[in-house]
């Protein structure tokens, strides 16, 4: 429930405009826009999410929920939810993976052959293993695979990223039964 009393600083108004125009954003997204220091984003969101102003999702990943001082139509209740189907998980990964620095490979091939996997993770119907992503990249060629080899592909690139989404809250990761996408 929104606190329509609470009544936000100038950190947090800078922050609510971020979120506005984001609609879900971690804080070194709000750091680059604003030029505020990590720490007091950091704190700012956990205060605008106590008041119910934007909700935590994933560990370090708010969503905008409502500003009572707008109209409606200025809060997710009109607005389609981000996270909804595949494009959203993917989405989500991107943001969640923008400081992620896998090691011995080209960081940006990296987080965009882990964020396909996450669509397709989040268009099946259940966990998926190491062998099952393989097969699907292997069919996906270099549109996903970038030019790695199978091994390098899981060793260097997607496992590393996904067990990265898996710290992060996006993912879900049993032994034996594979990668899933958390159901919020």
């Amino acid at each position: 429930m929104v606190n329509e009393q609470y009544e936000p600083d100038a950190t947090e108004e800078a922050v609510i405009a971020v979120l506005r125009e984001e609609r879900r954003l971690n804080a070194p997204l709000v750091v680059e826009r604003t030029d505020l220091e990590r720490a007091v984003v950091n704190h700012a969101l956990r205060d605008l999410a106590t008041a119910g102003w934007c909700r935590k999702v994933a560990r370090g990943l708010y969503e905008f929920v409502e500003d009572p001082r707008q109209e409606p139509s200025m809060t997710t209740t009109e607005a389609p939810d981000p996270a909804d189907g595949p494009e959203g998980a993917a989405g989500t990964a991107r943001l969640l993976l923008q400081e992620w620095d896998p090691a011995d490979v080209d960081s940006d091939k990296a987080r965009q052959a882990t964020v396909a996997v996450v669509a397709w993770l989040a268009a099946q119907d259940g966990p998926q293993q190491k062998a099952d992503v393989l097969a699907w990249a292997d069919e996906q060629g270099d549109a996903v695979t970038s030019g790695y080899a199978p091994s390098t592909l899981w060793d260097k690139v997607v496992q590393p990223g996904l067990s990265q989404l898996v710290d992060e809250g996006l993912l879900s990761h049993r032994r034996n039964v594979g990668y899933a996408i958390v159901d919020e």
